[in-house]
């Protein structure tokens, strides 16, 4: 049997005759691999939090002078001026673009979509 295994998180393994049958793999292989392999766990989590510095209000002021000076916001433009992480600001722009109340109207899809203030012929 030949085996060969690299140290990076990538793990490469030639092996001959490694399957027998009754068995999925060589007890030779196994022990070797455990014997030799670290294994980490990835806490994961949450990678960053934010604090919401402004309120509301604040917010929708923020993203009104910004749409006055570009013409729109992005999403990406709303929650860096607001320090919100996507997913906050994404939620907020929603419920900001629904009703006939709503400061802002969306236009377009996905990756395209914008926001510009309600009544606005664009």
């Amino acid at each position: 049997m030949s085996l060969r295994i690299l140290t990076s998180s990538l793990l490469l393994v030639n092996c001959r005759h490694a399957v027998f049958k009754k068995r999925l793999s060589s007890p030779l292989l196994v022990k070797h691999l455990k014997s030799k392999t670290i294994l980490e766990r990835d806490m994961g989590g949450v990678s960053r939090l934010y604090k919401k510095k402004y309120t509301p209000k604040e917010r929708i002021k923020r993203a009104t002078n910004w749409i006055d000076k570009h013409g729109v916001i992005t999403l990406q433009e709303y929650a860096t001026l607001n320090n919100l992480s996507r997913t906050s600001a994404s939620g907020e722009l929603k419920k900001l673009s629904q009703g006939n109340e709503a400061p802002f109207e969306s236009k377009g899809k996905g990756s395209h979509k914008v926001w510009v203030k309600a009544g606005r012929q664009q």
